[in-house]
């Protein structure tokens, strides 16, 4: 098995009873009779890509013919362990071949160079080189530590994935449960949450793209982001790489903002997502060879479709991976034009600061139309709110030894008093403009006031009366309390 910036297998064989243009001439039928697609075919060789299967997205196999040795290679298009498969192709493909050459005569090698010269699917090529294929082999991720080295061609990707490591490392090293974390964790450590990054947090929408919930949500994204990576990082470059996974990631967050107003949302998928909306939108021009753009556009589909459906499952901010996915098509396909165009350095530039002032200027559009001014005012609301019902509840820590003139002049001093403030926060709450879930949640709240309101006023008249003629009214008036805060437990 081998690890490689793509897996890959190189296999070299031997031929005296046929010209180099019969034994090209088998090997492109050998290919054909295994299903594979012939995308190029040059006087000396062929590019085929494989079909896909449960064990592979599918490889590239490039074939050279000299006078009497083959070169074949079989390289995987993005997938990072092979399990072998690349040398089974090699090896299935000489038996193929080797069984062709067995069968077939003169005659049928003239036919079947005849049908090959007419099919109109495949385009010609210039001249294959042979040279460099052996290093090309010995290049690239040598093993698994490699994932984690910077290298031309993947450079931006192996930083990324590891300051999410660093981060998540940083953060159970702090003490914040690896396995599920707390929201009081998360939050933190910079996950998204509404009402904390409309009162100014901004810097929430970028550290959200790098805190994860739970080391198999680390795990999942930062192999995501590794195939993509791999796949995407050489036609983008640094510069464009790294814009598109902040840019889309932002914008994934602002998503997320814009539909769950009291969801703490946190992980990388939501900038993963984008940089596959980037490579689909690159997928459906010519920018990418034929034949190779099928093949990835079906595998990167399949992952795309697959995933946003899952992300339907409850406890999954699909919102931003929306949000990720559609900005990062519209990215793309906006960068078309100056990707075919690399030499253009000024081009290049000028895209990337584009798309950076453009995305971050929708982004700041979104959020200001999206009503969360009112959604920041709740949360220092709420502390408010906490505040004054613990001062209002000192009452029932009081020792069994306090006298009824110290429980008197503590229900009025901070009993009742604290209990009208916080009545009063719900009715200020009232006028805001906030999400139904708000406003239902704070109903509760008022009336949750107005009952202690009630009972503190009560238990005060039975202390100064010396009675028990308002214990059954007190008792009612708590059974309405405990179903309000069951009812706040079901919101």
């Amino acid at each position: 098995m081998a690890l490689g910036k793509s897996s890959q297998h190189l296999k070299e064989l031997t031929f005296t009873d046929r010209s180099p243009e019969d034994t090209l001439t088998l090997l492109i039928a050998a290919a054909k009779a295994m299903d594979w697609s012939i995308s190029s075919v040059a006087q000396n060789g062929f590019k085929a890509r494989t079909k896909m299967s449960l064990s592979s997205w599918s490889e590239d196999v490039t074939v050279v013919v000299e006078e009497q040795t083959v070169k074949m290679k079989s390289i995987c298009t993005g997938q990072i362990y092979d399990w072998g498969k690349n040398k089974r192709n090699l090896e299935g493909l000489q038996r193929e071949y080797e069984k062709l050459l067995s069968q077939t005569d003169t005659d049928g090698i003239v036919a079947l160079k005849a049908e090959q010269d007419s099919n109109e699917d495949i385009e010609p090529a210039e001249v294959m080189d042979t040279q460099g294929q052996e290093e090309e082999a010995a290049g690239g991720l040598k093993d698994f530590f490699s994932i984690f080295v910077p290298t031309e061609g993947y450079f931006i990707t192996p930083i990324l994935i590891n300051l999410n490591i660093l981060i998540f490392i940083l953060m159970a090293v702090s003490g914040v449960d690896i396995m599920l974390p707390d929201n009081e964790s998360l939050l933190d450590w910079g996950s998204n949450f509404k009402p904390l990054t409309m009162s100014g947090e901004w810097w929430r929408l970028v550290t959200s793209c790098f805190v994860h919930i739970g080391v198999f949500h680390l795990l999942m994204n930062a192999y995501a982001l590794l195939y993509i990576g791999i796949l995407l990082e050489p036609y983008l470059g640094k510069a464009r790489f790294l814009t598109a996974y902040l840019v889309t990631g932002i914008l994934s967050s602002t998503a997320s903002l814009y539909f769950n107003d009291f969801t703490i949302s946190a992980g990388a998928s939501g900038a993963i997502f984008g940089m596959y909306g980037v490579f689909l939108a690159m997928l459906t021009t010519k920018l990418i060879e034929k034949t190779e753009r099928k093949a990835l556009l079906l595998s990167i589909g399949v992952f795309v479709g697959y995933n946003l459906l899952n992300g339907f499952q409850e406890g999954i901010d699909n919102a931003a991976h929306i949000g990720g996915l559609v900005s990062g098509l519209v990215l793309g396909y906006a960068w078309v034009p100056t990707l075919k165009k690399p030499a253009d350095e000024r081009l290049q530039t000028t895209s990337v600061i584009a798309a950076a002032v453009v995305g971050l200027s929708f982004a700041a559009g979104v959020l200001t139309m999206g009503g969360g001014q009112d959604i920041a005012k709740f949360e220092p609301e709420m502390d408010q709110f906490i505040a004054l019902e613990e001062k209002a509840m000192v009452i029932f820590d009081m020792p069994a030894t306090a006298s009824n003139a110290e429980y008197i002049t503590e229900i009025d001093r901070n009993g009742i008093p604290s209990w009208e403030e916080a009545l009063e926060v719900t009715e200020r709450i009232a006028t805001y403009d906030l999400p139904e879930d708000y406003l239902k949640r704070n109903e509760l709240l008022k009336e949750y006031c107005q009952l202690r309101i009630e009972s503190y006023k009560l238990i005060r008249k039975m202390i100064v009366e010396d009675t028990d003629a308002y214990q059954e009214q007190i008792n009612e008036y708590n059974q309405r309390i405990d179903g309000i805060i069951s009812s706040l437990d079901d919101i």
